[in-house]
């Protein structure tokens, strides 16, 4: 009943060497994709990086006032967006004047942890 003429295509079975060289050629292409992702992906964190190289999201402002300019630029981009009112805004302003100085001393502190660090 074994009457099928099909060819014996099992060359790896016999130590067919053209299969054995298939296997080589793919281990090197896959290395090669492996090295060209890693090679690209390196510089392309770095475009990430939010506000530019101004530290994590951009919190590495040199003094209070410019702390507070970019803060209060962020809430009022917020407020417009949440359409508030003049009582929510001035909510908002009394809560930002409490909590800039203590945010600008953790920042501060922060940044003093990171330098002994490195």
């Amino acid at each position: 009943m074994s009457d099928t003429n099909y060819p014996n295509t099992s060359g790896a079975a016999r130590g067919n060497p053209s299969r054995r060289r298939g296997l080589g050629r793919k281990l090197f292409w896959a290395s090669l994709i492996v090295a060209g992702v890693l090679a690209i992906s390196r510089p392309l964190t770095a475009l990430h990086r939010p506000f530019g190289l101004r530290g994590h999201w951009g919190m590495s402002q040199s003094s209070p006032q410019e702390l507070e300019t970019q803060w209060n630029r962020g809430a009022d981009w917020l407020l417009e967006r949440v359409d508030a009112t003049e009582e929510q805004r001035s909510q908002a302003q009394a809560i930002q004047d409490d909590l800039l100085p203590d945010l600008y001393a953790f920042q501060t502190e922060h940044q003093a942890l990171q330098a002994r660090m490195r």
